[in-house]
């Protein structure tokens, strides 16, 4: 798309994205407030940055979704191995029964 379509596609997204805010009981001063915490987070010379912390917060949950994953993965992989080594073992002793008839 051009740059006058995306500009009015911005528009349009940030007045629905405002009327949604609205309609959820925030007023402009505490939604201005919020954007201006979001963009200016450590204002006054802090040391501390909460947007590297979120960041970091953001990657060890994602590192514990994917530690979660391959454990459940791992635990089906080892649920097959033991079922079909039981229907292994489950078969041989049916042949057994049926070679010793």
């Amino acid at each position: 798309m051009g740059k006058i379509t995306d500009a009015a596609v911005a528009v349009i997204v940030i007045i629905i994205g405002l009327y949604i805010l609205t309609r959820m009981g925030l007023t402009f001063p505490s939604i201005e407030h919020m954007f201006h915490k979001f963009f200016f987070p450590s204002s006054g010379g802090a040391t501390n940055n909460t947007t590297a912390g979120l960041i970091l917060f953001g990657m060890a949950a994602s590192n514990s979704k994917i530690r979660e994953k391959l454990k459940n993965h791992l635990v089906e992989m080892k649920r097959r191995i033991l079922t079909s080594s039981l229907k292994k073992a489950e078969r041989e002793a049916r042949a057994r029964d049926n070679y010793e008839r």
